[in-house]
């Protein structure tokens, strides 16, 4: 019989046996067994994973996991074209549906020009949210007319209060985008690729930069552009959604750098893609041509 016993300080949880005669080596044996059923695993939890905690780190994301490849996986008219261009094109391609990129001098940096501003933008908002606040009635008018209207004296008052090349250049890290060349104060010639740029958009299409209100910002100002709207705006779809910047600008060599870059979302098919060129003339035909071939081939 077992029976409760109560002390002066006792638990009623830990009971007292009583009436129970046994030997010392019957005792040893009975808590040999219980110690090895005790160390051994309960069948119905030996073949269970152990829960990953809700608080374990994501692992960073890549805008392509399999890595890119050239530009004749996509379109073989459009690889023999940019061919034609030489190391004075660098084009990216990110086919979001099919998480598929395609690229020509994709990592050579190019003179940014305005598309500079999509940077600036970006890590400006990223700074305020560590900063715990949105953005004030004059920083949201500083980064409207910086996008819509490509205005440089809004992207030249945001890069100096982002702290210019180290605020940006952090950002850009921040992301794994590397090979940032600044130019001090000069933000408009400072230099990235076009890979850099597809993944900045790919990572803010897909909600892995700032907080859900200032996605929607940037990509609410990237759609309403007033002022440059070649390469990408000019050859979507008819109907689809654009989230674009266009960069032009003379080098200190003399030539122009343009470039368009842009995010496409046409039904069911979103696509994002960046085309910097370097040529003697201001014209937008080669930028315009490359992205008219690869939104045939996507939508």
């Amino acid at each position: 019989m077992v029976t409760i016993e109560h002390g002066p300080h006792g638990d009623a949880a830990l009971p007292v046996r009583k009436g129970l005669r046994v030997s010392l080596s019957t005792l040893f044996m009975l808590l040999l067994v219980a110690t090895l059923a005790a160390c051994t695993p309960s069948s119905t939890t030996s073949g269970k994973q152990t829960p990953t905690p809700a608080n374990s780190p994501t692992p960073a994301p890549t805008a392509t996991p399999s890595g890119p490849v050239g530009l004749d996986a996509l379109s073989p008219e459009l690889a023999a074209y940019a061919n034609q261009q030489g190391d004075a094109m660098g084009i990216a391609v990110y086919d979001l549906t099919r998480k598929r990129q395609y690229t020509y001098n994709g990592d050579a940096t190019f003179i940014l020009a305005s598309s500079s501003k999509v940077y600036i933008l970006c890590a400006y908002l990223d700074m305020l949210e560590q900063q715990g606040r949105g953005p004030n009635t004059t920083e949201r008018s500083e980064m409207t007319a910086m996008i819509t209207q490509s205005d440089n004296n809004a992207a030249q008052y945001l890069f100096d209060k982002l702290g210019r090349v180290t605020g940006q250049n952090a950002y850009l890290q921040k992301l794994g985008i590397t090979g940032y060349v600044g130019s001090g104060r000069d933000w408009g010639y400072a230099q990235l690729s076009a890979n850099a740029m597809v993944r900045m958009l790919m990572l803010l299409q897909t909600g892995q930069t700032l907080n859900a209100d200032d996605r929607a910002l940037a990509l609410d100002l990237m759609s309403r552009i007033d002022i440059g709207r070649w390469g990408v705006g000019t050859t979507a779809p008819a109907g689809a959604k654009i989230y674009m910047k266009d960069g032009w600008v003379t080098g200190p060599d003399d030539l122009w750098y343009q470039s368009s870059s842009g995010i496409v979302v046409a039904g069911d098919e979103t696509f994002i893609i960046s085309v910097y060129s370097r040529q003697k003339n201001y014209d937008w035909s080669k930028v315009e041509h490359v992205c008219g071939l690869a939104a045939q081939v996507l939508v």
